[in-house]
C-alpha cells in the first residue's frame, strides 16, 4: 500500500477499509502528537499540536475527498460531510469561551450541537458504511473489484 497515496493523494478512490485504515492511523498520529506535545516540548505544547492537527486536516480532507469519489459524489460534497461538522465544532468551542459567553446564547450552542452530531452520523454511515459505486466511475477503477489475473 503506497501511504502517501492513501493520507495525501487526492485522486482516485479509496474502499471502506482504507478509509477506516485511515482514521485509525490519524487517530494514532493526533495521539502521540498530543503525548508527546504534552511531555517533551511543554513550553511550546500549543505550537506543536497546531502544526500536527493542520496535517491531520489536510491528510483527513484527501481521505474523505477519494472516499466521496468512491461514492461517485462529487468533492463539493466534503462541504457537508467534512466541513460543516469541523465549524459546528469550532463554533461550540468559541461560543464556550468566557469572552463569548456575552453575544454567544445556549440556543446557538445547542442549534451548532444539533448541526454536528446530524452531519458527523450522516457522514460516517455515508463515508464508512456504504459501499463504493460498483465498477469503475468517473474517478477511477472499483477498489474493491477483483483483479484480473495475470499470465
Amino acid at each position: 500500500m503506497d501511504w502517501h497515496l492513501l493520507l495525501f493523494g487526492i485522486k482516485g478512490r479509496i474502499s471502506r477499509t482504507d478509509f477506516w485504515l485511515a482514521q485509525f492511523i490519524l487517530l494514532i498520529i493526533l495521539l502521540i502528537i498530543a503525548i508527546v506535545g504534552g511531555v517533551v516540548f511543554i513550553d511550546n505544547y500549543e505550537i506543536v499540536f497546531i502544526i500536527g492537527a493542520i496535517g491531520i486536516f489536510i491528510s483527513n480532507a484527501t481521505v474523505v475527498i477519494k472516499r466521496l469519489h468512491d461514492r461517485n459524489l462529487r468533492t463539493s460534497w466534503a462541504l457537508i460531510f467534512w466541513f460543516m461538522p469541523c465549524v459546528s465544532a469550532i463554533g461550540i468551542a468559541i461560543g464556550r469561551r468566557p469572552a463569548f459567553q456575552r453575544i454567544w446564547d445556549s440556543d446557538t450552542d445547542h442549534i451548532l450541537e444539533v448541526v454536528l452530531i446530524i452531519t458527523t452520523i450522516v457522514a460516517l454511515v455515508e463515508l464508512g458504511c456504504r459501499r463504493g459505486t460498483i465498477g469503475a466511475n468517473r474517478y477511477g477503477p472499483d477498489p474493491v473489484a477483483p483483479k484480473p489475473a495475470q499470465h
